[in-house]
């Protein structure tokens, strides 16, 4: 924790600098005409870029003094973060795009009843989502610094890649929102411009007020990624299957007062499901997949202790001249026919 903290304030920066560039330096998309106003405030436009290189050199500075996997945490924060803004930033150009309309058919919304608008059980599919990584946090805990930093960087990568695939789906096709909010025209206020879709970033803080980025759900995605990052670290544990059980109920659980809420189709929740999986299958040990806690790390190699069969080649055997190999399997093949 004392070494990353002092690195938390810059990894995490590139929101502030975004928002201050688009909300003070750049005026491109605001309301009044560009012939009011000049592309650039020039009085703050120094004062930006002295905080931008302020930022990058801080940063750099960091990642020389801190040991290794310190600094990987940090950057896949960095990465964490980057992935948020890009996601954020899909799902106001979504809301852009958005119409509002009767929500489709849904076979989920025909078997789950739907909440009222005051209910006091909207929250809890957020607040589900939300304290799982502290679950997860407290969790690590028990481990070692290694063992800490291994998981943080696993879990940093798996939801960074979550909110890229995302990103790039909730805004390939708009479907009409089944949140009450997006069907209420005096409760639905969706950006007027770019600059506005650029400047609110509500959703990076918890204000889920978008509409139409839907396919497929963040949530579930959110809370099922963290999830099977948590039940890996049980994996050695006796009761390893109850913990799974346990895991899927949760994440069940989430989905279903989603659902219950009309925060998303069940089409969003199924896909996220199926894409989380997928990418934590893939990338749970890294880009490559290649790990040495991977499937196929620490297996023995496949020879036998029998005296009456051949033995299989070595490796080191294959590599050697093939006289060399025919006179040894020769000696071998005598042996046993005098066996």
């Amino acid at each position: 924790v004392g070494w990353i903290l002092p690195g938390m304030p810059t990894a995490i920066q590139s929101p502030f600098i975004w928002y201050v560039f688009w909300a003070h330096v750049c005026n491109l998309g605001r309301e009044e005409s560009a012939e009011k106003m000049p592309l650039f405030t020039y009085k703050i436009l120094p004062l930006w870029v002295l905080w931008l290189v302020s930022v990058i050199y801080l940063r750099n500075l960091y990642h020389s003094k801190v040991p290794a996997m310190i600094s990987e945490v940090i950057r896949y924060l960095e990465f964490f973060v980057l992935s948020g803004l890009l996601v954020t930033i899909s799902a106001n150009i979504c809301s852009f795009l958005h119409t509002p309309a009767e929500p489709l058919f849904d076979l989920g919304f025909r078997i789950i009843p739907a909440q009222t608008v005051d209910s006091p059980w909207r929250p809890v599919s957020d607040i589900l989502a939300q304290g799982l990584p502290i679950i997860l946090c407290l969790n690590s805990c028990f481990m070692s610094r290694t063992e800490r930093c291994k998981l943080l960087v696993n879990w940093l990568r798996l939801i960074s890649l979550a909110y890229i695939f995302r990103a790039l789906t909730v805004t390939l096709t708009s479907l009409p929102g089944p949140a009450p909010h997006c069907n209420n025209s005096d409760t639905y206020h969706p950006p007027f411009g770019w600059h506005d879709i650029a400047t609110r970033l509500g959703p990076m803080v918890g204000d889920y007020n978008t509409c139409g980025d839907l396919i497929f759900s963040g949530h579930t995605a959110f809370t099922t990624m963290t999830m099977l990052c948590l039940i890996k670290t049980f994996r050695n544990c006796k009761r390893y299957r109850i913990v799974r059980i346990m895991g899927f109920l949760y994440v069940g659980t989430m989905a279903t007062f989603a659902l219950s809420g009309r925060k998303h189709y069940s089409v969003d929740i199924v896909v996220a499901i199926l894409v989380s999986c997928l990418t934590f299958y893939r990338f749970q040990n890294g880009w490559t997949g290649n790990s040495a806690d991977d499937l196929f790390a620490g297996r023995t190699p496949l020879v036998s202790n029998r005296k009456d069969t051949l033995d299989l080649p070595s490796d080191v055997e294959l590599t050697q001249p093939i006289s060399s190999s025919l006179s040894r399997q020769s000696s071998s093949l005598n042996r046993t026919m005098l066996i």
